[in-house]
């Protein structure tokens, strides 16, 4: 239990309600507030920023929804910035906060003097701080002009700048407008779920399932097949490469025996391509134990009383989902592809993790 200090609320709120600027920013520690966070964020007129486990929080939709890249225009102007379940890495880390206030809203104690000490630290879970601190902010708040355009722009920016990342980009509309508004996507660390962090749309809160900040590749399939189980009703797609993949393949027979209808799609470059590119780019093409030798994976998910599909286009894996989703079995849904652009541009300039 937390006794909630009403004296730290009341300054917070002050603080952002006299902003000119305010930001919020949000990851897993908020799932649970994702109604506080909008009403917040439209009081103040202030972006919501997401990246990996805050995604959904704010409907992608909302003009003041972020990703984590071109919320680094907005903070440049930013004079008081809240974090509500989140470390807040990449802007404490690499983008500075002279002239900027930092409150923070986190459970854990301990986890408020890391990277770097916030201004006013509010120890509490989000649920029972969000409700007083929207109470206190209207004590305080002045009015503000919509930021509509200003955000727009920003939000048009950055999809001209990310329009080389195909054939992702394709792949996760599609994937966007099969799940309809309450699917539940799972990324994993392969090109397309590196994509996905910074350029899918997320409608609402706990459909977006990442890893997080420790990066576990072969955490993906399994962990959908529990968020399946959870979610029986909704359709859940996990995204993988061949080799992120093969970490948990066995775990087909679970989704066979216990009927979860989970669709996974395996991109398929025979390699393990984050790692190969890696080291090309960085290590003088240095090629080593990055290739991979594949089982036919249609051939293997059949084999296992799965569902087993190969696509060569956007139709085919269209009609692939469709049929995954309809069926109580697991569905594999092979998609070979070749090499793909990276987000990479965006770690070196500080704008993403790996």
């Amino acid at each position: 239990l937390f006794l909630l200090d009403m004296g730290l609320i009341a300054e917070a709120g002050k603080l952002l309600g006299e902003a000119k600027n305010p930001m919020i920013y949000v990851g897993s520690g908020a799932q649970g507030v994702s109604a506080e966070v909008t009403q917040l964020a439209n009081l103040l007129e202030a972006p919501v920023v997401g990246y990996r486990t805050g995604r959904g929080i704010l409907d992608s939709r909302h003009h003041l929804s972020l990703t984590m890249p071109p919320s680094h225009e907005f903070w440049k102007k930013t004079d008081v910035v809240i974090a509500i379940g989140t470390h807040m890495r990449i802007p404490l880390q690499q983008w500075g906060t002279k002239g900027i206030t930092v409150i923070r809203i986190d459970v854990d104690a301990t986890a408020m003097n890391k990277i770097k000490q916030p201004d006013l630290p509010i120890i509490a879970r989000a649920e029972d701080a969000l409700p007083e601190l929207i109470n206190q902010v209207d004590s305080f708040n002045h009015k503000r002009d919509s930021r509509k355009d200003e955000m727009l722009a920003i939000k048009a920016k950055w999809a001209e700048q990310t329009t080389y990342l195909e054939p992702q980009l394709s792949y996760l509309n599609l994937i966007r407008e099969e799940l309809g508004e309450d699917g539940i996507f799972v990324d994993e660390l392969t090109q397309v779920g590196f994509a996905s962090r910074i350029v899918m749309d997320v409608y609402k809160p706990r459909t977006f399932i990442s890893t997080g900040y420790m990066g576990t590749l072969g955490y993906g399939f399994p962990t959908a097949l529990g968020a399946k189980v959870a979610k029986p009703d909704v359709p859940v797609v996990s995204v993988a490469g061949d080799g992120g993949f093969m970490f948990a393949v066995q775990e087909l027979a679970t989704a066979v025996q216990h009927k979860i209808g989970l669709v996974t799609l395996v991109f398929n470059n025979e390699r393990y391509g984050n790692v190969q590119q890696m080291q090309i780019n960085k290590y003088g093409g240095r090629v080593i134990a990055s290739d991979l030798v594949n089982p036919d994976f249609v051939k293997l998910a059949q084999a296992f009383g799965a569902n087993g599909f190969r696509t060569h286009s956007l139709d085919e894996l269209r009609s692939a989902l469709r049929q995954g989703f309809a069926s109580d079995l697991p569905t594999l849904i092979e998609v070979p592809i070749s090499e793909t652009p990276s987000v990479d541009r965006f770690r070196k300039l500080g704008m993403i993790r790996g």
